[in-house]
């Protein structure tokens, strides 16, 4: 029989559900990681497992990281993916033509010479150009509205990226699942106008999480209010 209520239910039933909530993920794979052991609890009470990668190295990880896919490999294995042989020499990736590559033997990832449309050089890792985090040069990037290196910008560019590149681990969680940037945000400038410069340390938050990022839904807030803001949606949701 089981016990909906902790003051009612006996305690050896309490136990035995404790014990089957920390070993229920013991033996399952997420990705390539396996689930060892429990080892514990962090300062916020997560649950932290022993896991191993297909490749043999072992880590811990949060439950929630894994169940979530937020965490499907190692970074040796995730590195290996981005660089896999493959030839990008005489490819473009926005403004950046590719004209060579070289191997760095002590990080194990290969660097690319390109050369901008505006003629500057640069030594490019391999992942930054098939992730599209690069596509010009800080030049070129600054010759619109100077910004490019300011936090405003980095949120601005990073919520693209959510929506846009399904290359990303966390594109399903946005894109994946229709989340998009509305037309007028498509243009730094305009986002600019409509949310303002970024306060300290306030992060972009969507009201309805469920809809996208446009004029009317977002707002800036603490990582606190972000935060319980997601699980709030996700609890209507479930609901």
């Amino acid at each position: 029989m089981l016990f909906l209520c902790p003051q009612l239910a006996p305690k050896h039933d309490i136990i035995s559900l404790l014990i089957r909530d920390i070993m229920d993920i013991i033996g399952k794979k997420f990705g390539k990681w396996t689930a060892l052991e429990f080892v514990g609890r962090d300062d916020k009470s997560n649950k932290i497992y022993k896991c191993k990668c297909d490749c043999g190295t072992e880590k811990e990880q949060r439950k929630h990281t894994l169940v979530s896919g937020e965490s499907i490999q190692c970074k040796t294995c995730r590195m290996n993916d981005f660089n896999k042989v493959e030839e990008l020499v005489g490819k473009k990736f926005g403004s950046w033509s590719v004209i060579g590559k070289n191997k760095n033997q002590q990080r194990n990832e290969w660097f690319y010479d390109c050369v901008c449309d505006c003629g500057t050089k640069r030594l490019i890792p391999g992942h930054s150009l098939k992730s599209e985090w690069t596509t010009q040069c800080h030049i070129c990037r600054n010759k619109t509205h100077g910004m490019c290196y300011t936090s405003t910008f980095k949120i601005w560019a990073g919520m693209l990226a959510r929506c846009t590149n399904s290359k990303l681990a966390c594109y399903k969680y946005y894109g994946g699942r229709g989340i998009t940037v509305c037309d007028r945000w498509l243009k730094f400038e305009n986002f600019l106008e409509d949310m303002g410069l970024r306060p300290p340390k306030l992060q972009i938050d969507r009201i309805d999480n469920d809809g996208n990022y446009e004029p009317g839904n977002c707002r800036w807030v603490t990582a606190a209010v972000n935060h319980s803001n997601r699980n709030i949606n996700r609890f209507k949701k479930e609901k």
